[in-house]
C-alpha cells in the first residue's frame, strides 16, 4: 500500500521461510525515501490462505486468530 511518493507499506508472505508444520511468516516492510526495514509480525499463516494483492488473509483458513491479523493490518 503506497501511502505517499515517500512513504510505503507492504505486507507479505515470506514463502522461502516456510517451517515445517507447513506455514510461513507474515512480514511487513516500510519504505521511506528509498530506505526499506522490514520485520516480522510473529503470526505464520498457511501459503494458500494469503492474497498478496489484498495483503490480507482469505478463505477458510481466515479463523478467528487470522481474522484479527486482518484487522490489525487494516489498522496499520
Amino acid at each position: 500500500m503506497k501511502l505517499n511518493e515517500n512513504l510505503s507499506v507492504l505486507f507479505l508472505l515470506e514463502k522461502n521461510k516456510m517451517g515445517r508444520d507447513g506455514t510461513a511468516p507474515l512480514t511487513a516492510r516500510i519504505t521511506v525515501n528509498g530506505s526499506r526495514a522490514e520485520f516480522s509480525l510473529g503470526k505464520k499463516i498457511p501459503p494458500d490462505s494469503w492474497d498478496q494483492a489484498a495483503e490480507l488473509v482469505k478463505g477458510p483458513a481466515a479463523t478467528k486468530e487470522l481474522a484479527i491479523v486482518n484487522k490489525q493490518i487494516a489498522q496499520a
